[in-house]
């Protein structure tokens, strides 16, 4: 499948998610929870069942899990910055200091620029290539809705807001383009960043199932029923 199919992709994936903020009322927007638990619980399984394995048998198990264990720790770090807004969680965003959100946007800004690093792979077979588009095209959707629910509170200009929702939405197809045309996608490059991703990846999954539990850590129906689809839909990827 051609680069170009995943970058248009995710580039709409990221656009839409960002639009949704801007277009649906705030008391309808509980659909956002339900994506959330989906996209932690499917993006935790494939980066276990279909990442990690493939780092390590392509890649040499032992450095590419060094690889992965720092970039986990890096997006643990990384979060401190961006409040976490690449799990899709739009709370505690309305009353930031002034300019704070710059920090916070350019924060979530390079996650976006490393995350689709991955999909330049050309090892990978074709369902974990497509397994791994979906993944973080759904991921997209509340990154992107989370950054425009903290403009709509700090940014007081809508052309501004669609501005800043328009190039997050670029970065990570332009990003994707950028190394691919300059050659970068050898196995070298990616030995580092596809376990480098995977980790952050697997510590955002991580932060988003932690963070969809209730305070009261009782089982719902409502968040259990997403997470189960989620962790079935990526043990289908074959």
């Amino acid at each position: 499948m051609s680069i170009y199919i995943p970058i248009l992709l995710l580039f709409l994936a990221g656009f839409f998610g960002g639009a949704l903020s801007f277009l649906v009322p705030h008391n309808k927007q509980s659909w956002v929870q339900i994506v959330l638990s989906f996209t932690g619980a499917y993006l935790f399984a494939f980066v276990l069942l279909h990442m990690v394995p493939h780092a390590m048998e392509t890649y040499g198990g032992h450095q590419a899990m060094l690889w992965f264990l720092l970039g986990f720790l890096i997006q643990f770090i990384l979060q401190r910055y961006s409040h976490g807004l690449e799990h899709g969680h739009a709370h505690h965003h309305d009353h930031l200091p002034s300019k704070e959100w710059i920090i916070i946007a350019l924060g979530l800004s390079l996650h976006a620029l490393t995350e689709g690093l991955p999909l330049m792979d050309n090892k990978m077979s074709q369902s974990d290539f497509l397994g791994l588009i979906f993944g973080i095209a759904i991921h997209k959707l509340p990154e992107a809705f989370a950054l425009a629910c903290m403009l709509s509170h700090s940014v007081a200009r809508s052309s501004f807001r669609w501005a800043w929702v328009l190039a997050f939405s670029l970065l990570t197809p332009l990003s994707i383009a950028f190394f691919h045309g300059i050659g970068l996608d050898h196995s070298r490059f990616l030995s580092v960043f596809f376990p480098l991703v995977a980790g952050s990846l697997l510590q955002i999954a991580t932060s988003i199932l932690y963070e969809s539990a209730n305070k009261q850590h009782k089982l719902n129906f409502d968040r259990i029923l997403p997470l189960v689809i989620g962790f079935l839909a990526a043990a289908l990827v074959s």
